[in-house]
């Protein structure tokens, strides 16, 4: 039942909150970094990548599945994502 969709919506329920609670961490005190774009700068904050990152490595740990992110692009197994 691992993969079950109810397990699925539970899981991503937790770590919505986590998450939540680690970029309220932020709120007023970010660090800005401009990362160039084509279409001129992006802004990011080291939250933003931060809390990537805990989805990332959250997902992958449990399902084992490959990611496409904003940021990082795929994240996980190249081959699995196809």
């Amino acid at each position: 039942m691992k993969n079950s969709l109810e397990t699925r919506l539970n899981f991503m329920k937790k770590l919505a909150i986590n998450v939540g609670n680690f970029t309220l961490q932020g709120l007023g005190k970010c660090q800005y970094v401009e990362k160039a774009s084509k279409y001129g700068y992006d802004v990011l904050t080291e939250f933003d990548s931060g809390a990537e990152s805990m989805i990332n490595q959250a997902i992958t740990e449990q399902y084992g599945e490959a990611i496409i992110s904003e940021e990082c692009g795929l994240f996980g197994d190249k081959e699995q994502a196809r």
